[in-house]
């Protein structure tokens, strides 16, 4: 009798444990939209940050759990970057050259390695950009590099285990345009990369 009760909860151990890895590895997709910081950093560290404005983000994501405390997380957010704010008026430019509003727009593509502590989740990890269109754009600072590459890292919350907010960070590495034009009012735009700061809500559908 004593080794069948054994038995019986040996098995209900391997099943629990079964049920609970199977449960560590669902799969979550999530809608997101949000407010973006955006503008342009003079070095790849972005210590040299300048012409900041404010845009929109929106996309969706899908997570993948490999236990209770890692995820990989990976999707496609159309994001407008660049400073949109047209505020030049100030910068010296070639006879015949004027400066408008710097707006690029992507779709990136995260790939997040993250750490989850009960609700709260820290995430990290490369982004690729694709280049998909632009407006009213400088013709001094010449064409945009069709793709974009860098970090982010940020942070975020669940809640109810459908609503969640982030804040996610990102540093280019890929100069943003292919001009050789060197100094405009003393910040190099020919080695300017994306800058962005992004608040999300998001809601998980599964």
């Amino acid at each position: 009798m004593k080794s069948l009760f054994i038995s019986i909860l040996f098995l209900f151990s391997i099943n629990s444990s079964f049920s609970q890895e199977k449960e560590q590895k669902k799969g979550q997709l999530e809608g997101i939209i949000g407010l973006s910081g955006t503008g342009y950093s003079s070095d790849a560290l972005g210590t040299n940050a300048y012409s900041h404005s404010y845009s929109f983000h929106i996309g969706v994501t899908y997570q993948y759990h490999l236990s209770n405390k890692f995820s990989l997380k990976s999707g496609f957010i159309f994001s407008p970057q660049g400073d949109r704010d047209s505020a030049y008026e100030n910068i010296a430019v070639p006879i015949g050259e004027t400066i408008r509003e710097y707006n690029v727009n992507y779709i990136n593509i995260p790939l997040d390695f993250t750490y989850h502590i009960k609700d709260y989740r820290i995430f990290t990890g490369p982004q690729l950009g694709i280049f998909i269109g632009q407006e009213n754009i400088a013709s001094l600072l010449g064409d945009v590099n069709p793709i974009d590459y860098g970090i982010s890292l940020g942070f975020g919350k669940v809640f109810e285990d459908k609503l969640s907010i982030n804040l996610r960070l990102y540093q280019g590495l890929a100069k943003v345009y292919k001009t050789t034009y060197q100094e405009i009012n003393t910040v190099n735009l020919a080695k300017a990369t994306n800058q962005v700061m992004q608040i999300s809500f998001g809601y998980i559908f599964m």
